[in-house]
């Protein structure tokens, strides 16, 4: 029968075509699947220090970094080659610190020290990058060091251009991330790495709404 034959090839021809959807949705989805991966990463307590030197020997523009409390053991010679290195490229570099003191001695002692920390940052982005090159032509073409405190933050917070952010538990400017000294075992710190543009983008200018207030404050002081 002519009519059965063509309804036999029409439905085939949808299955077929069922089948090529169904192809389609499935290699999308994994696509989907793999760029929520890439873009949203538990990392570990050792995964943040070298997240941290990433974030100043890559970045091309700027790199913001959020720690309640400075401290030599993380603002160690190493970062301030991270920190110098990025300066000299032109990268814009923002720290925001401060935890409340309150009326704890510890809280004192710990805003004090990284008040001295930040004033040595500060000295050392305004040193010339290098020998050879004038004053002016360094000042040119390095990048700015901007550090504020905050005095009410406990966020833990590293962004990196648009590349990435990482939002954490981790202090990145008090904590280096062994997590064993000899035999002694050290706290574990989570975070998440976010690499979907769209986010790190929001996650930067919340903090950086926050460090301008915070620079309005002490301007006003």
């Amino acid at each position: 029968d002519p009519t059965n034959s063509a309804d036999t090839v029409s439905t085939r021809e949808q299955l077929d075509l069922a089948n090529r959807e169904r192809d389609v949705l499935r290699r999308n989805f994994e696509s989907l699947e793999k760029q929520i991966e890439e873009g949203l990463c538990l990392i570990d307590t050792e995964e943040h220090r070298r997240l941290l030197e990433r974030a100043f020997k890559h970045a091309k523009e700027r790199v913001i970094v959020v720690s309640p409390w400075l401290s030599p053991d993380a603002v160690d010679a190493e970062f301030k080659r991270w920190l110098a290195g990025a300066l000299a490229r032109g990268v814009e570099v923002i720290i925001g610190w401060g935890y409340p003191e309150g009326d704890n001695e510890e809280g004192r002692r710990k805003s004090d020290r990284s008040r001295t920390i930040a004033g040595q940052l500060l000295k050392l982005s305004s040193a010339p990058a290098s020998e050879g090159k004038s004053r002016r032509a360094i000042n040119d073409s390095r990048g700015q060091l901007r550090i504020v405190e905050l005095g009410d933050t406990h966020e833990k917070i590293l962004v990196a251009d648009k590349n990435f952010a990482v939002v954490s538990s981790f202090n990145f400017l008090s904590f280096r991330g062994s997590k064993r000294v000899g035999e002694l075992a050290i706290r574990q710190e989570r975070g998440y790495r976010i690499g979907i543009p769209g986010r790190v983008q929001q996650i930067a200018e919340d903090v950086m709404r926050r460090i301008g207030i915070g620079e309005s404050r002490a301007a006003s002081a």
